[in-house]
């Protein structure tokens, strides 16, 4: 490299370095000084929701294929009919059950779950709820 070039390569490389750093401060400050409103009350950022949206189907869709969907009993079918009605269903509604009226007040607000099922595969929404994803 020509003496001119390098120290050009150099000068953006060392302004790189510095924006990394900058926006790396600025995500530290933002989380620790409760800048950013994460209420569910007021729907997120368009970049900040997909980031979310991404990171969550991305994480789902990694971890599910080491999910052997389980074949289902009437004792388990039951067993999980009981836990998402106490659990879930005040959210995401039910089979002919309307979502709680303070949870159509969420936002984002939270998906009916029988209206969205059929965009997952059964691995998928195996590990999503196996693994407690909100």
């Amino acid at each position: 490299m020509q003496p001119k070039t390098k120290h050009l390569a150099l000068g953006a490389a060392f302004g790189l370095a510095i924006l990394v750093l900058i926006l790396l401060l600025v995500v530290v400050w933002v989380a620790y000084s409760g800048t950013y409103n994460i209420a569910a009350t007021q729907g997120h950022q368009p970049l900040v929701r997909w980031t979310l949206m991404t990171t969550m189907k991305n994480s789902v869709a990694d971890r599910a294929e080491a999910i052997t969907t389980p074949s289902m009993n009437d004792e388990m079918v039951t067993a999980g009919a009981t836990d998402y009605k106490s659990m879930c269903q005040h959210c995401h509604g039910g089979p002919g059950v309307r979502q709680s009226e303070w949870a159509r007040g969420m936002l984002p607000e939270p998906p009916h779950l029988t209206d969205t099922i059929s965009e997952w595969e059964p691995a998928k929404y195996s590990g999503w709820l196996n693994m407690g994803y909100e």
